[in-house]
């Protein structure tokens, strides 16, 4: 059986809880010696959402969420060099849950690390039912970061 440690999956979406999954992840990549798989998603439903209710096209709505996607990977990817973990940027584009879960089959993750949602109005419902089902259907162990407020 290999080492559960051994290459490790956390999305980054910038959200608090992230941040908080984000740093856990680190943590043990760096006390493990683990490859890092960093992922944010651009969730083609909440593109959608936003492209309708702002009234721009979902073309330039997906680059603002890629412009932001990529900031969010990049603060992330800062904080794995600094501890000097071995780490890998994916940025997709689909539905969170379905995404982060091939990606983490693809490339034969043992664990993924993600961030407990606080379920507060319907955003929160939105992604804690993401979070529920990428525990529910993950091939791999999940480890479930928790914030203060969480």
């Amino acid at each position: 059986m290999s080492n559960i440690f051994e290459h490790l999956l956390v999305p980054a979406d910038g959200s608090e809880s992230s941040a908080a999954a984000v740093k856990l992840a680190i943590q043990l990549a760096k006390e493990h010696w683990s490859r890092l798989v960093l992922v944010h998603v651009v969730d083609t439903t909440v593109r959608d959402q936003l492209a309708r209710h702002s009234g721009r096209s979902s073309d330039v709505v997906q680059r603002e969420l890629e412009g932001n996607g990529a900031r969010y990977l990049n603060y992330a990817a800062q904080l794995a060099e600094r501890e000097g973990v071995n780490f890998e940027k994916v940025m997709r584009v689909g539905l969170t849950d379905a995404e982060i879960l091939g990606e983490a089959e693809v490339r034969g993750v043992t664990l993924i690390v993600i961030g407990r949602p606080v379920y507060r109005g319907p955003q929160g419902e939105f992604f804690g039912r993401i979070a529920r089902h990428i525990i529910e259907s993950a091939q791999c162990p999940v480890l479930v970061a928790k914030t203060r407020e969480s």
